[in-house]
C-alpha cells in the first residue's frame, strides 16, 4: 500500500494548528497509537513495523553508576 502525499498551504500557523486537531480528534485511540509509533520508528530508524507481530517479553535494564561513599 502506497502513501499519496498532497501539498498544503495555510494562511497562519493557528489555522495549520486547528486542522491538525481537527485530523486528530477524527481519529481513534488506536490509530493515534499508531501514528505515534510511526513517529518512535522514524526516529529510530526502525523498519518493518508489524503490529501483528509484537514481541512477548520485555526486558529493561537499569545500569546504576557505581556507589561512592560521602567522606
Amino acid at each position: 500500500m502506497k502513501k499519496r502525499h498532497h501539498l498544503s498551504f495555510f494562511n497562519s500557523q493557528e489555522e495549520k494548528e486547528e486542522l491538525d486537531l481537527m485530523r486528530m480528534r477524527n481519529l481513534s485511540h488506536e490509530e493515534r497509537m499508531m501514528e505515534m509509533r510511526q513517529c518512535i520508528n522514524v526516529a529510530y530508524g526502525m523498519h518493518g513495523f508489524d503490529p501483528s507481530n509484537l514481541p512477548q517479553k520485555h526486558k529493561i535494564t537499569f545500569i546504576l553508576p557505581p556507589f561512592i561513599p560521602q567522606t
